[in-house]
């Protein structure tokens, strides 16, 4: 994997830590940034463990693909983001959600990115002992 491939893979890894570190901070922040109200009680325990972890769980999969050359963890991230935009549009079709597109695009270029940059690597034969 070059060195380019791999410094713009950093970037959807860096979008989900922004995101999981206003959960920490700043939760009507980061509810209002994602179009949300913030919730009390049980669902900003739920809002808070849910959303800040996908979006920890997800920057920490970018960057252990990136350091470790490990494309499994890469396709891993990108499944969480497509999952994402495919829930998006559950919810406007099935549901009368407003339809995300911006999101959903975000969604889908970082599931491509991901995707492409796990195919750069090399695969790694399971070590024999």
């Amino acid at each position: 994997m070059n060195t380019v491939v791999r410094g713009i893979t950093l970037v959807p890894g860096l979008l989900f830590l922004v995101l999981a570190i206003r959960w920490l901070v700043d939760p009507a922040g980061a509810a209002d940034a994602l179009g949300m109200e913030l919730m009390t009680g049980m669902g900003l325990s739920s809002q808070m463990g849910d959303v800040g972890g996908f979006f920890l769980g997800g920057a920490i999969m970018c960057f252990l693909g990136v350091a470790t050359l490990n494309k499994t963890w890469l396709q891993a991230a990108a499944l969480l983001a497509s999952l994402a935009a495919l829930y998006r549009v559950v919810g406007a079709l099935a549901y009368g959600a407003d339809f995300a597109t911006a999101p959903i695009l975000v969604e889908l270029a970082m599931t491509g990115w991901l995707l492409y940059a796990a195919s750069c690597m090399q695969s790694r034969s399971p070590q024999t002992s």
